[in-house]
């Protein structure tokens, strides 16, 4: 979605940088400053008539001033003369600095251009991310930055102060303090220069602290450029409300409701950017084709608004005017719809477009059907190659795989070997997982490479054959050349921006996100009775005939595997321990208080369906058996006279050690906090009276998780 920086390029200001200027650029700089200088500083002493001449030497009288005097604010610097003379009709000494060059800085307004590269965003785990960086392709102007200290010795105040000169008008551009939010702009852009986005937005959240001035808009521009790159689309959409565009606003909205798969709130805004993109002529194609791409996203998520033609109509679009990835993304929306979104032919022929326009997750696509389709190995080879050295790990496994049946054994094992580096080609795998094509790939798994660099590598070890090498550098890292990237066009696309159509569907549907907890420790309350069943209804009791049921608390390790579509276990293993104590007895005018004490183990085996509404959010309901084992159980009276003849609530009573019960439920998980709600229905009778039955339920758990 790097896209958006391209509509900013008008507001892109100042990047430091070595600038030698001549001799004569130097003196013109050095005198304005000097001669802005002796007359403020005449001003400020009394000569009141001397503001015609400052406004002369500056472009115009609402240049920025920084206020010293008491408001502590940035001002015109006709304000600034104003709040000067009225604060101090008579005059006030000071002294002011003689600006010198060699002190001074450069700073130049470029002339930018755009190019794409492929590597890392912002470390991004995937190696094949497509990004935007800026270029200087001329200069447009370039600024001397003097700095300066003005006194006010009856104040007894020193002031540091910047004064901005610019080459082309030959005009002072601002007199500000070293924490104006012009030198806050000028050093935001210096971080997005070197790709620092985080300060970079630090400064421009400075730079916008004054309402006055002119710089914000530039400011909320280029923060919701940083945004962007850094992947925080939530406060993408706050500076897109600040910036004051509906088309940014209605985008971001767009993009950040469909990240989190709000899907109604994504559908709303994009019949927003519909209308809005169906108004403005001033956008950009390189722009309008990431907008169609957002566009499709949202029509083609499975919801009550897909719409499959309305979703193909804008990826075509997007592929008329000119964007690579357009094709490779119909190609892998047919991998889900199949033949109700496009025919076949069509869909590959779409991707090799891609492919040829130089768009690199298409190369292995490209060399996958090369190699299970017509069974050109020469040509898969050759894609799997380019697709290599864009950083595809799957691409390597399959060129280092292809050369070793060539012959090429050391090429491509070393291929293989670093396809295995790091943790990439796991990711890959499954974020390829669904765009197979009615296609068998390989590897499957890390395993079916790790096992065929093994076979080999002994090979080698036992042969001592001596193989042609040649540095895998040469086909992994050297850098792809920008024409094959671009051919001809600015194609801005990021495989790992919410509106790549991989991002919707890197995991089969309602899946666990990749940040799934499985584990965890859980702590609750629980409630058992015992229902007696006769002829004439159930009764209801705790162990003790004045209470309705017993209470306890749980504690225990809670095992949650998920697997696709939603569907998983719910288990664990649970310590138990209740606790009750009845009403007032009598016993022969004896009175006591007879209590209960039990510890058990539980193990529940639960059928879950988890809802995956987004990696934060998911409800759940679940179903099956669980099992009791009773420990030890208690009782005993507080009445030193009385005891149990058998304290062992288990023997000679109609309650047993172990139970089993049918159970359902149901919860909701909140980041990595869980709630569950359960219900138990006995189904062991635990009498042994023909007249009746007796069954122990727990009529509620309620258990709190922290999952890890």
């Amino acid at each position: 979605m790097k896209h958006l920086f391209i509509l900013l390029l008008s507001c892109i200001p100042m990047f430091s940088t070595a600038q030698t200027l001549t001799e004569t650029q130097k003196q013109e700089a050095l005198q304005s400053a000097n001669n802005f200088c002796n007359l403020l500083k005449r001003f400020y002493e009394g000569e009141r008539t001397l503001d015609t001449q400052i406004y002369g030497l500056c472009s115009g009288s609402d240049i920025s001033a920084y206020d010293e005097i008491k408001t502590n604010s940035e001002k015109t610097i006709k304000n600034y003369l104003l709040a000067i003379q009225t604060k101090h009709p008579r005059g006030l000494t000071t002294s002011i600095s003689s600006p010198a060059l060699s002190s001074s800085k450069t700073y130049i307004e470029p002339v930018v251009g755009l190019s794409v590269g492929w590597g890392d965003v912002n470390g991004a785990d995937m190696s094949t991310t497509q990004m935007l960086s800026v270029t200087q392709e001329n200069v447009a102007n370039i600024y001397v930055v003097f700095d300066i200290t003005q006194g006010f010795p009856s104040l007894g105040k020193n002031i540091n102060k910047k004064l901005i000169y610019s080459l082309k008008t030959k005009k002072i551009v601002a007199f500000i303090t070293s924490n104006g939010s012009y030198i806050n702009f000028l050093n935001g852009t210096m971080a997005v220069i070197s790709k620092d986005y985080k300060n970079a937005l630090h400064y421009f959240e400075a730079a916008t602290g004054n309402a006055r001035s002119s710089l914000s808009k530039k400011s909320y521009g280029l923060a919701l450029y940083c945004c962007i790159m850094l992947q925080d689309y939530e406060k993408a959409v706050i500076y897109a409300e600040k910036y004051n565009d509906p088309l940014y606003l209605s985008f971001m909205k767009t993009m950040y409701f469909s990240l989190n798969e709000k899907i109604e709130e994504a559908h709303t805004h994009a019949i927003q950017l519909e209308n809005i993109l169906s108004q403005r002529n001033d956008i950009p194609n390189v722009s309008r084709t990431n907008m169609y791409k957002a566009l499709a996203t949202v029509f083609l998520t499975p919801s009550s608004y897909q719409n499959l033609m309305k979703g193909l109509s804008y990826l075509k679009k997007a592929d008329v005017l000119g964007d690579a990835g357009a094709g490779y993304q119909i190609f892998v929306y047919w991998t889900i719809f199949h033949d109700d979104f496009i025919p076949i032919e069509d869909a590959f022929t779409y991707l090799e477009k891609s492919a040829n326009g130089g768009f690199p997750p298409a190369f292995y696509q490209m060399g996958r059907i090369a190699e299970y389709g017509t069974e050109d190995k020469e040509k898969a080879l050759s894609w799997y190659l380019k697709a290599a050295q864009a950083g595809n790990h799957i691409g390597m496994a399959g060129a280092g795989k292809l050369l070793i049946e060539k012959g090429e054994k050391q090429r491509g094992i070393d291929l293989l070997k670093k396809a295995l580096n790091g943790d990439t080609l796991e990711k890959q795998l499954y974020d390829c997982e669904m765009t197979t094509g009615g296609l068998p790939p390989w590897p499957k798994s890390r395993t079916d490479v790790q096992t065929l660099m093994n076979k080999y590598n002994a090979e080698s070890s036992n042969t001592h054959t001596n193989t042609t090498t040649t540095n895998v550098s040469t086909f992994v890292n050297t850098p792809i050349n920008s024409n094959t990237i671009n051919n001809g066009n600015t194609n801005v696309h990021n495989t790992s921006s919410s509106y790549s159509n991989r991002r919707k569907y890197r995991r089969p549907f309602n899946c666990p996100y990749e940040n799934y907890h499985q584990a965890g420790f859980s702590i609750g309350y629980v409630q058992k009775q015992w229902a007696y069943e006769t002829e004439d209804g159930t009764e209801k009791y705790g162990y003790w005939e004045d209470s309705k049921a017993i209470h306890g608390i749980q504690a225990g390790f809670r095992i949650e595997p998920l697997f696709k579509y939603g569907f998983g276990l719910d288990t664990g293993l649970y310590y138990e321990f209740y606790y009750s104590k009845s009403k007032a007895l009598d016993y022969e005018g004896e009175e006591y208080k007879p209590s209960l004490e039990e510890h058990v183990l539980y193990l529940p085996v639960h059928l879950e369906y988890r809802l995956n509404f987004s990696k934060n959010f998911q409800l759940f309901f679940y179903g099956g058996v669980g099992l009791d084992y009773g420990l030890s159980a208690k009782i005993k009276t507080n009445n030193d006279n009385l005891d149990y003849d058998e304290n062992n609530a288990y023997k000679n009573s109609e309650w047993k050690r172990f139970n089993a019960s049918l159970e359902y439920g149901g919860g909701m998980r909140i980041c990595n906090i869980q709630i569950n709600f359960t219900m138990a229905n006995g189904l062991i009778n635990m009498s042994e009276d023909s007249d009746y039955k007796v069954k122990q339920n727990k009529n509620l758990m309620c258990i709190l998780s922290a999952m890890l």
